[in-house]
């Protein structure tokens, strides 16, 4: 084979790997939601269930908070506004 097609097709499939490798990670944008559920006396609620509604969409996801009330929910829509729901 021809030493000059070779570098061709070689850099021809560099040219396609590097333009075709970032697409797929810059193709996820997602938004977080955290916080902590505490008690009217700051005590921190253990096990609550908190329920997230993207308002526009009706998307619903739920979280559960931590030993120390801690709760963190990935993964939502981005943009809101959201509705949010806490029952212990």
């Amino acid at each position: 084979m021809n030493p000059h097609a070779v570098n061709a097709i070689g850099g021809f499939l560099w040219t396609v790997l590097v333009l075709a490798g970032p697409a797929p990670l810059a193709a996820t944008t997602s938004a977080t939601i955290s916080g902590y559920v505490r008690s009217a006396d700051g005590e921190p609620i253990a096990a609550a269930g908190i329920d997230i509604v993207h308002r526009p969409s009706g998307t619903a996801a739920t979280a559960t908070a931590a030993e120390n009330g801690a709760f963190y929910q990935s993964g939502l829509r981005v943009g809101g506004p959201y509705q949010i729901r806490v029952s212990a």
